[in-house]
């Protein structure tokens, strides 16, 4: 007798308690879901990577403090930085390689980026291959083409300028030539040029 009472003692609590939690479930917001994992699995903290570093893609911007990110290179193990900001447009390029070079000779690499703003002029292609040549020999290591570049650059007709324009082609011809690397934004998804930018774009 005293088995069969403790069983329904014991069946009731469970009835009990599964009301109570449902009626939890029910009143628990998102918001206030904090769910704990209770996984266990072996973890491995990576604080230095294993081999040397090189960061492909990075826009250091001021060389002017290149000795700092020097410093933070160290710190994060990255041997060889490549900034994408070596600007054809006021020969920005010049002033980010004699900062690279002052600061470590191997360390610091800059890539062209070439001046859409001038494609207009005559022998547009022409003379950015001639300045992206005369970069390279100056040290610069590639060519950069941001996603400006048939996004927001127009020409003067006020149309968008497309990646397969043929006023750029001898740019692309003397990366070839060169046997440079190019770094590019293309096939933007087309949400980028259909429509209003809104709650639904």
């Amino acid at each position: 007798m005293n088995t069969s009472k403790s069983i329904i003692s014991f069946l009731s609590l469970i009835f009990t308690f599964g009301i109570i939690n449902a009626q939890n479930e029910e009143n628990l917001r998102l918001i206030d879901w904090q769910p704990k994992s209770q996984m266990v699995v072996k973890e491995t903290y990576v604080v230095y990577p294993k081999f040397p570093v090189i960061d492909i893609h990075n826009h250091l911007g001021d060389l002017n403090r290149a000795h700092e990110y020097l410093e933070e290179m160290d710190k994060a193990g990255v041997w060889m930085n490549i900034s994408l900001d070596g600007s054809s447009a006021g020969d920005v390029y010049r002033q980010h390689l004699d900062a690279a070079l002052a600061a470590s000779n191997e360390r610091l690499k800059i890539f062209f980026r070439p001046d859409f703003s001038k494609i207009d002029e005559p022998d547009f292609g022409k003379r950015e291959a001639a300045r992206l040549e005369a970069a390279v020999k100056m040290g610069v290591r590639g060519l950069k083409i941001n996603k400006a570049l048939g996004l927001t650059h127009k020409d003067k007709s006020g149309k968008l300028i497309p990646v397969d324009d043929p006023r750029i082609d001898p740019i692309w011809a003397k990366c070839g030539e060169l046997g440079i690397p190019v770094l590019i934004h293309v096939s933007d998804p087309a949400a980028f040029h259909a429509g209003p930018i809104d709650r639904f774009n």
